[in-house]
């Protein structure tokens, strides 16, 4: 079944609370503002009251363009930084291992969202921190595929959706129930994406291996 863009944001919608109770979160959202150069906002999706998934807004002055251009020259969504063993890693990933020391319970991203001046970007979790683990992977991931994305820059989609998974394809049946048990693997962020321009009425699939935009039904991610 193709996903249309009412029936996309109604599969989609999250019962969210605007007031988590997570101690050191105006911090982490500080941090997350000057880091991402965004008005950030964040809630929490779950109906537990000892879990804490957090959906995460970016209302960022960037057009993607100027995103993809600030990860090629280091900027603000690039990784910047380094752990105590080297291994390069995300804002998002230090502010969020700090909220963690925090708090007792787990804290899990399920969604980041960076809403761009011509484009929206909706990252969906695949599994246990896959995206505080893959954020910096997925925005490079934007650098290498911003022509074939946008037809040599002439046409922007104004929503992407990471990951989405092709309905017509038995083993994606497997992928979608890993979702649910965090048991997929990094690689299912760079199969397929999902694309919205102004003129379609549906999603189309961009499939990133191949570098090409591709015809077929989709399946969005809805926790």
């Amino acid at each position: 079944m193709a996903i249309g863009r009412e029936s996309l944001n109604k599969n989609l919608r999250l019962k969210l609370d605007d007031n988590p109770k997570i101690q050191g979160l105006a911090k982490f959202i500080t941090d997350l503002e000057r880091a991402y150069f965004s008005k950030v906002t964040v809630r929490n999706c779950t109906p537990f009251i000892n879990d804490n998934n957090l959906v995460i807004e970016l209302d960022c002055p960037l057009s993607l363009i100027e995103l993809v251009h600030q990860i090629k020259c280091g900027g603000c969504c690039s990784s910047g930084l380094e752990d105590n063993t080297g291994h390069q890693i995300s804002y998002l990933e230090k502010a969020h291992d700090e909220l963690c020391l925090k708090n007792d319970s787990d804290i899990e991203i399920e969604e980041f969202s960076l809403f761009l001046t011509d484009c929206s970007i909706i990252i969906k979790k695949i599994y246990k921190g896959s995206i505080v683990e893959q954020l910096v992977n997925i925005f490079e991931a934007f650098s290498e595929h911003l022509e074939s994305l946008t037809n040599r820059l002439t046409e922007i989609p104004f929503e992407i959706y990471v990951p989405v998974f092709e309905e017509d394809l038995i083993e994606n049946d497997i992928k979608i129930a890993n979702v649910e048990q965090s048991n997929n693997e990094r690689k299912d962020y760079f199969g397929y994406w999902g694309l919205y321009f102004e003129e379609d009425i549906e999603a189309v699939i961009y499939e990133l291996p191949k570098r090409r935009i591709i015809s077929g039904d989709l399946v969005m991610l809805n926790h």
